[in-house]
């Protein structure tokens, strides 16, 4: 494939944080919205393809500043940021779910109605009865994790990354 622009006006690790920071903002004003977490697993999966291409493939310098031990390939760096963010499985599994109707993460399917706690658990003041819920991720061993605040540990995790 030819080498080219394909993003428009955005051509940086930087620039693209800051497309999935707007995305990110946008799901925590509409916390129930697909079309924003889509977006959000989209773009906090595929920054690591940006961030290996655009910034660690040809600077062992700035690798060796943000890894130890330092990846040599990209399937080693892949495989430190997934050991460094496990959120990134979820972006992974949400963003390759969404697109391809199928996940080689570790994600058995989204839930659109988590509650922020669980029947008969629920203290006064904690959740209102019918409130309608969050959205979450089941995982392949049957935890559910909440999709926002994973959504907010890999935007923290890239902003160390990109600026390292």
């Amino acid at each position: 494939m030819a080498q080219g622009s394909f993003s428009f006006e955005i051509q940086t690790p930087e620039e693209l944080l800051a497309t999935l920071k707007e995305d990110f903002a946008e799901l925590q004003a509409n916390p129930k919205s697909s079309r924003y977490a889509i977006h959000c697993a989209f773009l906090g999966w595929h920054l690591h393809e940006w961030v290996w291409g655009k910034k660690f493939k040809s600077d062992w310098a700035a690798r060796k500043r943000a890894f130890t031990p330092v990846p040599r390939e990209k399937d080693e760096f892949v495989a430190a940021v997934r050991n460094e963010c496990s959120d990134l499985e979820i972006m992974q599994g949400v963003a390759e779910g969404s697109k391809h109707l199928g996940t080689t993460a570790a994600v058995a399917g989204t839930v659109d109605d988590l509650h922020n706690a669980m029947p008969g658990r629920a203290m006064f003041g904690q959740m209102m009865l019918g409130s309608a819920g969050v959205l979450g991720v089941q995982m392949s061993d049957g935890k559910v994790v909440g999709f926002l605040p994973a959504v907010q540990r890999v935007v923290a995790y890239w902003e160390k990354i990109v600026s390292a």
